[in-house]
């Protein structure tokens, strides 16, 4: 699936992850990959948010870690996740990525690269 991504104006804890549809956001395509105070909204090809992340890259900048990410309910199975993902991947200025998954999908993060290093912990290896 082909997203463009735009920095919203606000952050998660000022919106609520539920919102998505009222986020005030700059034009899709609006965004730099960096360690962010606002989460990134995807957009599909109508515009229209289908999901969010958020990014910290740690103070070596050598791993980058996905703090959210979140796909409207209504768009989940239509590869959302996993253009985020790649998005994510091939953007990546740090050797490895790595996130916890709270509702432990371990199957979705396998499919994308990802490995389980401990507990629900997961990470992938990154060639830059």
């Amino acid at each position: 699936m082909e997203l463009t991504f735009s920095t919203a104006s606000t952050s998660l804890y000022e919106i609520g992850v539920f919102e998505i549809g009222c986020w005030k956001t700059s034009h899709p395509g609006d965004v730099v990959l960096q360690a962010l105070d606002h989460p990134v909204v995807a957009f599909d090809s109508e515009a229209n948010p289908v999901g969010l992340f958020e990014v910290t890259i740690d103070y070596f900048g050598s791993v980058m870690w996905i703090d959210s990410l979140w796909v409207r309910p209504e768009n989940r199975l239509e590869g959302v996740g996993s253009s985020i993902l790649n998005y994510l991947i091939k953007t990546c200025q740090c050797g490895k990525i790595k996130l916890y998954a709270a509702n432990n999908p371990s199957k979705f993060y396998q499919k994308n690269g990802f490995f389980n290093s401990v507990g629900n912990y997961y990470e992938r290896i990154i060639h830059v």
